[in-house]
Parts: structure tokens; sequence; C-alpha cells
């Protein structure tokens, strides 16, 4: 059995506002934890795999392909490969997204 901490890792800048939380890089999946403060965007991008995204605390509005949507803490969301997706935080609220990335 393998318990991880996520206060226990050592989070990277991404962005201003933004700071990810490399929870496990094991093949097929990696597993991210994406940290957003109030007013923060993760800007669009692209990834060649299918991804899970799961709102852990706080709500904010994730954007794939032209959808976009407000969600909350407790929020699953798949996004499909190759789709542009994005977040944002306008709230007075920190947001922490669980990403998942499969690899098939």
């Amino acid at each position: 059995m393998n318990i991880v901490k996520l206060k226990d890792i050592k989070s990277e800048s991404r962005a201003k506002g933004v700071n990810v939380v490399k929870v496990k890089s094991d093949f097929p999946t990696q597993t991210v934890n994406i940290l957003l403060e109030p007013t923060s965007i993760l800007p669009i991008h692209t990834t060649p795999v299918n991804v899970i995204f799961y709102v852990i605390e706080g709500r904010g509005i994730v954007q794939i392909g032209e959808e976009k949507i407000e969600v909350a803490a407790g929020s699953y969301i798949d996004s499909p490969a190759d789709i542009p997706h994005g977040w944002e935080n306008p709230f007075n609220e920190k947001l922490s997204v669980l990403v998942i990335k499969l690899y098939s």
C-alpha cells in the first residue's frame, strides 16, 4: 500500500497563482493536484491523452472545447484527448483540482 499526502509534496509554480503538485507519475496514469488561488487562470491547453478532473476543494470554471461551466467540490469531469481545456478561479476561495491523465 502506498499512501501519499498532498500537503507533504512540494508544489511547482506554473503561472501567477497556479501551483502544481506532482502526486504520481507511473504509466499508465499521471496524477497531479492543481491549486488555483483566487482570480487565477490555468490557460487553455491541449493534452494528447484523456483527462479526469475531480474538484477537491472550492469552486471554479472549467472550459473543455467550447463548453464552459462552473463546478464545485465533489464534481467529476471528463476531458477527451486533444480537446483544449483550462480552468479559471474567479472566486474568493482556493480551488484544488485532482487531475488524472490516462495514457494507453
